[in-house]
């Protein structure tokens, strides 16, 4: 029982009072508590259904990356696949250019072949006509005379004569034929009744071999030996042309033998000061490329050495002139491809360059005195490419010496460092390196003109510099071997 202090004022206080008073502070109790359990388990249950998302989030997020990876590895696999594929369709490409320039050498070779054996057999066929003639002339007379004419046995003599004189005229045509025959390669070597030997072409099979320099455009002077040239007569034409093979068996560059001569370098008449002054060179033979390096030769270089490829500016590769090549690119080319043939492959000397460009010739350019349409593609020759882009090598016709594009198409690299003159330069045709007026090599020469240039730069004198390590759309290189 509570005392009287515990009374609360106004308010009676009686036992039954005090128990409804305690019951109802225990309902409120118990009430507040069941909402406090309730409120816990709907933190609970909350707590647990977001739980329960993250655990499903994170299992999507598992099986996503999952399935991702799964398709990273796929794709891994299909790069992989194509990229078998494109090696192989290059090794086809690579194989397919290689039977189409030897279809292109063998077509033309068979060409030349027959337009040779076309005129021999005119020929032929006009001696035998004459032949046939006087047979039936000298038949006509015999018919004529008496079986006992006194003059019989002096007619018999003159027939006789008549005859070793055909005879003579036949073994003489088919010399001359066989001459020709040789030339063209469809005979071996022969000899004649003095023991001069003719010829001995050697065998298909030994591409690479040393070039034979012998023939009317290489004639050796009083006293000298047969191997010292003389200067090339204007109209000289190509003597042999040479295919190394790779390490694979595939074939190289078609290079052109070029005889050994003396020239006028450099020209006096253009007002250029590079090209002046004009002096005498003694070029030693060599072999030049009979076209532009192109993509397709490069390329394979490329693959084998893990090297930059160039770009080709969207106008295809194959036959083109590789261009985008620094000067040392077309050095390490020309390494990499001796190290596969066994020969010694090197860019070629400006004196070189410029005595293969001209074809023996000493007019501005190598066809004449002045740009000719269709004679070369520059920026204003009158081709639809003019300006646009290179053209694939031998697209147009091939100077004295076999060699196309020495004007036009795109500018060549050469081995020597540029000189702003000529005083001091070499005579013997060798690459001037040694520092000149300029201190060291900050340029190089490059030779012949390009696509997107006006005519002039392609006169065989005119001469451009570079630094070496230029990449330009218009600049490419042609090599040289030594013999």
């Amino acid at each position: 029982m509570p005392d009287d202090g515990d009374q609360v004022p106004g308010v009676p206080v009686s036992p039954g009072n005090w128990t409804d008073l305690r019951q109802e502070f225990e309902r409120v109790r118990a009430d507040a508590e069941q909402e406090t359990a309730q409120s816990r388990s709907q933190m609970v249950g909350a707590r647990l259904t977001r739980a329960s998302q993250d655990s499903n989030a994170a299992a999507e997020r598992l099986a996503l990356e999952q399935e991702l990876a799964v398709v990273r590895r796929a794709l891994k696999e299909k790069d992989r696949t194509l990229d078998g594929i494109s090696q192989e369709c290059r090794r086809l490409e690579d194989a397919i250019e290689d039977q189409n320039m030897a279809s292109d050498g063998l077509r033309q070779e068979l060409e030349r072949q027959t337009e040779a054996l076309t005129a021999e057999q005119r020929l032929v066929a006009k001696l035998e006509r004459e032949c046939d003639d006087l047979r039936s002339h000298l038949m006509a007379r015999r018919g004529a005379g008496s079986p006992v004419d006194p003059a019989g046995p002096a007619q018999v003599h003159q027939s006789n004569s008549i005859l070793a004189f055909f005879g003579g005229l036949a073994a003489g045509l088919l010399l001359v034929l066989g001459t020709v025959l040789w030339r063209q390669g469809l005979l071996p070597g022969f000899v004649l009744s003095d023991g001069r030997l003719i010829g001995a072409t050697p065998d298909p099979g030994t591409l690479g071999a040393e070039p034979e320099m012998s023939g009317p455009d290489v004639a050796a002077g009083p006293g000298e030996d047969d191997s010292q040239a003389q200067p090339v007569a204007a109209g000289a034409s190509v003597l042999r042309t040479v295919r190394d093979r790779l390490a694979d068996g595939s074939a190289g560059p078609l290079m052109v033998a070029i005889p050994a001569g003396t020239f006028g370098m450099g020209s006096r008449l253009s007002g250029e000061p590079n090209e002046r002054p004009e002096h005498q060179v003694q070029v030693g033979g060599f072999l030049v490329g009979a076209t532009e390096v192109t993509f397709s030769d490069f390329d394979r270089f490329v693959r084998a050495a893990g090297r930059r490829s160039p770009d080709a500016f969207g106008w295809g590769r194959g036959r083109r002139p590789v261009v985008d090549v620094t000067w040392d690119d077309a050095r390490d080319y020309a390494q990499w491809l001796s190290r596969q043939t066994g020969r010694r492959y090197r860019l070629p000397s400006e004196a070189e360059w410029e005595f293969a460009a001209r074809g023996g010739t000493t007019s501005a350019y190598w066809w004449g005195y002045a740009p000719e349409s269709g004679r070369a593609l520059c920026f204003g020759c009158g081709s639809s490419l003019d300006g646009r882009s290179t053209a694939p090598v031998a697209s147009f016709g091939a100077n004295p010496f076999g060699l196309h594009d020495t004007a036009g198409n795109v500018l060549e690299w050469t081995q020597d460092c540029y000189q702003p003159s000529y005083d001091g330069a070499p005579t013997d045709g060798s690459a001037w390196v040694r520092p000149g007026v300029r201190p060291g090599c900050s340029a190089r020469v490059a030779r012949g003109g390009a696509f997107n240039r006006p005519a002039k730069s392609m006169r065989s004198a005119a001469r451009v510099e570079f630094p070496p390590d230029t990449r330009v759309n218009m600049l490419g290189f042609r090599l040289a071997r030594d013999q």
